[in-house]
């Protein structure tokens, strides 16, 4: 049979749909890199979670592929074999939340932030892709005065949180028009971006053999889904399920959108905007829009309470539960079904990626994933051995399903280790005076 790539290179694809952002997932889907001989793209995925861990109950007794998960860590059982969990990391630092929060993506010791290696690496693998980098956020931009993404020193990243925002940001590149009326109707849930761009969709599918059509069908639905998902919780009462189908619709919650909190940022709407943003997570890494993803849950000193569907059924803020006074007490217990569950977040998050296939390897695989959070032990207040987990194998730079002890290694190796895991050949990061060189023993 005619190969794909004799009846339709990606040049020819792109220059079909012009600058349409749904481009990208169309020519990943239909005609997978090893066609093309190239080695599948490597990714950068930064994962937050708030206010510190219980470190008696996050990290492993033993160290190696025999370790044990402790309660806190306990939901990544169903990744075991791809994360790695760290020990032994400081974080070169002190103070307060808010001095961990600017220090654990930038490296630098002060309240102002410097560069962070989400946009570090953003410019580093932005070719090929839509957006450098995609920050996307639950709860992120509510109550908050300190930051963690910064894109310069003193100057914090925008972190996305309302989903139809940010799915509009991520695929409303698919209509050429710069028309601000249908931009309006985009977030005002009167139009869908994937009908927006029907002609052109019809166009290429007649350019398709069967099977290549089949594969396009299948990837327009998996996205007409999400929209459907999205927009059911911009339009009606947030459920833990989409109970509400709904086609040629934007996504949006009400604009413009006066109350306050605003609709993204209330409480009860937690937990399915973390499942909605989890789902774009996947997309634009799976689709090619960017390289780099930073996903922001909350922030420090997060006044979360975990009542909100599908939580934990505590009504008391997130911050106030992190001092959570005698570690044998009910305080403690409820930090840690509070911390578990957002290990079970990042737990769903990697198994998505896991399922993706990328050749004879997946999404994962190429991806270097690393989960923080900008204290050690919140009780304490302080930042010695912190609570860290790495993630996918980084294309094979990486060996997994092990506990690691980094021997009191300064959190900046642990940037580096990321840098150099993606190829690039830095030996510092941030202040060069507070670590330099990759954590030992990341490939056994």
């Amino acid at each position: 049979m005619k190969s794909l790539r004799a009846e339709l290179d990606r040049r020819r694809l792109l220059r079909y749909l012009g600058n349409a952002a749904l481009a990208l997932p169309f020519s990943r889907v239909l005609m997978e890199q090893q066609l093309f001989g190239a080695t599948p793209a490597k990714r950068a995925l930064f994962f937050y979670f708030p206010d510190g861990i219980i470190k008696e109950r996050w990290h492993p007794t033993a160290t190696g592929s025999k370790f044990d998960f402790q309660p806190m860590t306990a939901p990544l059982q169903a990744v075991r074999d791809d994360v790695i969990l760290v020990k032994n990391v400081n974080y070169a630092t002190e103070g307060s939340h808010e001095g961990g929060a600017a220090y654990i993506l930038s490296g630098v010791r002060n309240h102002s932030g410097g560069v962070s290696i989400d946009t570090y690496l953003g410019e580093k693998f932005k070719s090929n892709v839509v957006l450098p980098v995609v920050r996307l956020g639950v709860g992120a931009n509510f109550q908050t005065g300190s930051h963690i993404s910064y894109f310069a020193p003193g100057s914090a990243s925008p972190i996305e949180d309302n989903p139809a925002k940010a799915f509009y940001n991520i695929f409303g590149g698919a209509s050429s028009s710069t028309d601000p009326l249908t931009k309006s109707k985009l977030l005002a849930a009167e139009m869908s971006i994937l009908d927006l761009c029907m002609d052109d969709i019809k166009g290429l599918q007649t350019q398709l053999g069967s099977v290549e059509k089949q594969k396009l069908d299948v990837h327009l639905e998996s996205l007409r889904e999400l929209e459907r998902r999205v927009q059911s919780a911009a339009s009606g009462p947030i459920a833990g399920s989409c109970t509400k189908q709904v086609d040629m619709r934007g996504l949006t919650f009400p604009q413009p959108d006066y109350n306050y909190p605003q609709a993204p940022h209330k409480n009860e709407h937690f937990g399915v905007i973390g499942d909605i943003m989890t789902d774009l997570a996947v997309q634009v890494l799976a689709c090619g829009v960017s390289n780099v993803l930073y996903f922001q849950w909350s922030h420090p000193v997060s006044p979360t309470a975990f009542n909100f569907p599908g939580g934990t059924d505590q009504a008391r803020g997130h911050h106030d539960m992190s001092h959570y006074g005698d570690l044998n007490g009910s305080g403690a217990q409820d930090f840690i079904k509070a911390q578990a569950w957002y290990m079970g977040c990042l737990a769903k998050l990697l198994g998505r990626l896991k399922a993706i296939k990328e050749g004879d390897q997946t999404l994962l695989y190429n991806t270097a994933a690393m989960a923080l959070t900008e204290i050690a032990d919140s009780n304490m207040h302080d930042f010695k051995n912190v609570g860290l987990i790495l993630a996918g194998q980084a294309g094979g730079a990486w060996t997994t399903g092990r506990s690691l002890d980094g021997q009191a290694a300064s959190h900046n190796q642990v940037l580096v280790s990321i840098l150099q895991a993606m190829g690039l050949p830095d030996t510092t990061f941030g202040d060069p005076t507070l670590g330099s060189g990759p954590l030992a023993g990341l490939r056994a």
